[in-house]
């Protein structure tokens, strides 16, 4: 540690060295914290979706609807928050199993919820999905249902297949996910930059720069962005 501090003192005299804190660990912090901003419904339905596919027979069942509907034949993975690109991985598993995740809600929904469903076949995928047809509606009505839950731990709550089903049916959802699961993946491609052995030393500050940038572009509107 002193000889760190002794780095960095002689770091404020020269113009060739500079201090630099672990880009990897900054961008883990900024999301950590970003994320907190973001719909509950949103968090939540990524936790869940993992805690009810622990089970064996449910995992079972899935894999059977993938296979009869010629899905990727895959489960959903667990999101670990102390890993850096577990929230990635995660979204990009979701998006791929959405079509088959919403086959095995509507296999799990009341009767009354299936008959007051209006029924469309998907056009990418050819597979037979109900069809809520207002969205903004459709995400009112989850709202105060267990995907706004407030607790941290959703290991043991209970599991709403109809709620679910609302989400995975609602395009306006499925847009967010796939939005948030493109900037989780901007972030991870950068740290998996900085982690490569082969980056050079001069180009950390300017990639840096550069995923600062894009955020820069992304979330100020023109006519508030400093033209300096």
């Amino acid at each position: 540690m002193a000889s760190f501090r002794k780095l960095r003192k002689i770091g404020t005299k020269t113009k060739n060295l500079f201090s630099l804190n672990d880009p990897c660990h900054s961008l883990n912090l900024v999301l950590k914290h970003s994320i907190q901003t973001l719909p509950k419904a949103m968090l939540n339905f990524i936790i869940r979706i993992h805690n009810h596919f622990v089970s064996p027979e449910r995992r079972a069942t899935l894999l059977r609807i993938q296979a009869a509907n010629n899905q990727p034949r895959l489960y959903p993975k667990k999101w670990i928050k102390t890993r850096w690109l577990s929230l990635g991985e995660t979204l990009n598993r979701l998006l791929k199993i959405w079509n088959s995740l919403t086959l095995y809600m509507e296999n799990n929904l009341p009767k009354s919820y299936k008959n007051g469903s209006e029924r469309t076949n998907s056009p990418e995928q050819g597979i037979t999905n109900p069809k809520i047809k207002e969205d903004k509606e459709t995400e009112e009505e989850v709202e105060g249902s267990e995907f706004e839950s407030e607790e941290e731990d959703l290991s043991l709550a209970s599991f709403n297949a109809q709620d679910c089903h609302k989400l995975l049916v609602s395009k306006s959802f499925h847009i967010k996910m796939i939005f948030f699961s493109h900037l989780i993946g901007v972030l991870n491609n950068f740290s998996i930059l900085f982690q490569d052995q082969s980056l050079e030393v001069f180009k950390v500050q300017q990639e840096i720069e550069n995923i600062f940038n894009y955020f820069y572009l992304l979330s100020v509107i023109p006519s508030k962005r400093n033209t300096d």
